[in-house]
């Protein structure tokens, strides 16, 4: 799981960082003379919307798809006991192997996920609340 974070971090870097460097060149083509009309916003709204989507896409099934592996791992390698009580020791193995598998994710990381999903979006957003730059 912290292996899919990592891959996150990098398309998100590279996402927001696209983001960045096509909106710029259209902030300087809007101080040169471009008219508005030439130079219209809107197109890269829609390419941060899609690669956010792409993030969503590949990153939230897979941690899904970990988060219920993990369970069903830790349900086979450690059943309920035979009693039916489960002692602290049981709970406690249960709980290092889960810990250990990163199938469950703290609040900070599950809000890291959701943040990196949609930061391809909101770096189109910012490249298109930057100030238009002037012409000297």
């Amino acid at each position: 799981m912290g292996y899919s974070q990592q891959c996150l971090v990098g398309l998100v870097v590279i996402g927001t960082t696209a983001m960045l460097a096509i909106g710029f060149p259209g902030k300087a083509l809007l101080a040169t003379g471009y008219s508005p009309a030439q130079v219209p916003g809107a197109w890269l709204l829609v390419l941060g919307g899609f690669l956010t989507a792409v993030a969503a896409l590949v990153y939230v099934p897979f941690v899904v798809a970990w988060r219920s592996f993990v369970a069903q791992l830790v349900q086979a390698v450690y059943p309920l006991p035979e009693s039916g009580l489960p002692t602290d020791e049981w709970l406690g193995d249960r709980n290092r192997l889960r810990r250990f598998l990163h199938g469950d994710a703290s609040l900070k990381q599950t809000a890291a996920g959701v943040f990196g999903v949609l930061a391809p979006f909101g770096g189109s957003l910012l490249s298109l609340i930057i100030p238009e730059l002037h012409a000297g």
